[in-house]
């Protein structure tokens, strides 16, 4: 068994942020040009807003922020959040979420 799951543990983070730099790569082929925000909903029992906040913090730190500081953007933010903080967002909540359990 590979363990419990640590959503903050460095190897998760950078894992999760290999996703921003695939989908980049993917984006400039097609020439989308606009903004970027990553979003990571992450739904977790044991997380509330001051875990998802510290965990923003370390993805924040495997993420190009700090090499475009005089360059173009590669990145505008990064955020996480959960299912609950997805659904009641002004923006998201058109494109809502659902737990697996939910749908069952």
């Amino acid at each position: 068994m590979g363990g419990a799951f640590n959503p903050s543990g460095d190897k998760k983070i950078e894992n999760v942020s290999r996703k921003f730099y695939d989908s980049l790569h993917y984006l400039n082929m097609l020439q989308k040009n606009k903004p970027k925000k990553y979003i990571y909903i992450l739904e977790y029992p044991a997380g509330d807003s001051v875990s998802r906040k510290m965990i923003r913090n370390k993805l924040k730190k495997f993420l190009p922020f700090e090499i475009q500081k005089n360059r173009n953007k590669l990145i505008e933010s990064v955020e996480v959040l959960s299912i609950e903080e997805w659904n009641n967002d002004l923006n998201y909540r058109q494109y809502p979420w659902r737990r697996i359990s939910e749908l069952r």
